[in-house]
């Protein structure tokens, strides 16, 4: 397999398995928040987060064996950080930091004057 056809293939491997890690987060997170449902996501980020990091430290991809393209590595160091964002949270804060920074201004300029 050529080095174009591996990236290619390697990429949309990793945000094909991505997406049920990032579903479970925002299926999972709030009100339908359980230790079990959070336990079953972290089972399932951890093992991709383990074929990461060995490649990472190794330069093993499973199934096809020792490889050293730098490309690779860092999708495998990003997919590391998305990896661990998708894990369902208890409490979910629905206002973004724009609009919680913004009314903190309005109150701050309220009380100034």
């Amino acid at each position: 397999m050529n080095n174009f056809a591996l990236h290619a293939v390697f990429c949309i491997l990793s945000l094909v398995f991505f997406l049920p890690s990032l579903w479970a987060r925002l299926a999972f997170s709030g009100e339908q928040y359980t230790e079990k449902k959070s336990t079953l996501t972290m089972i399932y980020n951890g093992m991709f987060i383990f074929l990461h990091l060995n490649f990472i430290q190794n330069g093993e991809l499973p199934f096809i064996g020792e490889t050293d393209t730098e490309i690779i590595g860092w999708v495998s160091f990003a997919m590391l950080f998305l990896y661990m964002y998708a894990l369902p949270l208890g409490e979910i804060s629905r206002t973004g930091f724009l609009e919680r920074y913004l009314k903190l201004k309005n109150e701050r300029a309220f009380f100034i004057s």
